[in-house]
């Protein structure tokens, strides 16, 4: 009827094969449990709990005086209710209220997270969606300290706000709707809870194409960002400018049914970080190849 529930589970492990690689594995996994609501054409509620383990490469520096990298297992639960109430037949509102609780197994970046969003969005037809939302996020640290304006550690806890203002346009084109793309464009104010070191602000882009027809489906994406630090700095002496970085992604997916269940897939990403810091500049390429059994009731 107007209830409905599932549940899900995702693990991927990764090894590295050569003698060199100071790493030599990682892993992730996910699960969660969703109980959902559906009044049609009027509202939707969703109340859902994730779980979630990472052991991982983490760059946990904090600033470019100290090159931090650590191999991490992180472990995490998030809970929360989102509500999406249709104020009109072309208008709706989309909110949500989650917490989120980690925890690393050396204790240094345990923190609690609160995040809510409002999602205000306006669809004239099946076939075009424009929608602006606003976030807020906040993370307490248990025991991590805050920073002086020189890069110092200071007394007291840190406390990071988040702001992100984000608009979206989905449209689906061609006479048999085959075509689908996203664009998106918004930008993020970073502040800490002490002297500013840490604080930035960002501005990204991205837009992504779909194409589906019969068993086959192409997905391609790219994003594009750039983020600028209000304290810290490159170079030493009086010729000294804000650390700027600049990130680019790019992925293409193709994906081919070969029976009920099966689906084979290729899929290639792309990423570039570029930065007045030499350090944090590099590229990365990588592909794949794989097939997915997939089964629903």
């Amino acid at each position: 009827n107007r209830i409905d529930y599932l549940g899900f589970f995702n693990a991927e492990g990764t090894e590295y094969l050569s003698r060199q690689a100071s790493v030599h594995h990682e892993s992730e996994a996910y699960a969660g449990l969703e109980w959902r609501y559906l009044w049609p054409d009027v509202l939707n509620l969703n109340l859902d709990a994730q779980g979630y383990y990472l052991d991982q490469v983490f760059d946990v520096s904090d600033t470019d005086v100290t090159r931090l990298v650590a191999e991490l297992q992180l472990t995490g639960i998030k809970v929360g209710p989102t509500l999406r109430v249709s104020l009109r037949p072309w208008l709706w509102l989309e909110g949500s209220v989650k917490g989120d609780r980690q925890k690393f197994r050396d204790g240094a970046n345990d923190a609690r997270v609160v995040e809510s969003y409002v999602r205000l969005g306006w669809q004239p037809s099946d076939r075009f969606e424009l929608s602006l939302a606003g976030w807020q996020r906040r993370r307490g640290y248990d025991r991590h300290p805050r920073y002086k304006s020189n890069g110092a550690v200071d007394i007291g806890v840190l406390v990071v706000h988040e702001r992100e203002l984000e608009g979206r346009v989905v449209a689906t084109w061609g006479h048999s709707g085959h075509w689908k793309t996203r664009t998106r464009a918004g930008g993020l104010e970073y502040i800490d809870n002490g002297a500013g070191f840490l604080n930035y602000r960002q501005h990204h882009a991205g837009q992504e194409f779909d194409w589906s027809a019969g068993d086959w489906l192409v997905h391609a994406e790219a994003t594009a960002a750039r983020k600028v630090y209000q304290l810290q700095t490159v170079g030493r002496g009086i010729a000294v400018t804000p650390e700027v970085k600049e990130e680019f992604d790019a992925q293409l997916r193709i994906e081919r049914k070969v029976a009920h269940r099966w689906t084979i897939y290729a899929e290639y990403d792309w990423e570039r970080s570029r930065s007045n810091d030499e350090i944090a500049s590099y590229r990365m390429n990588e592909g794949l190849l794989g097939a997915r059994w997939s089964w629903e009731k």
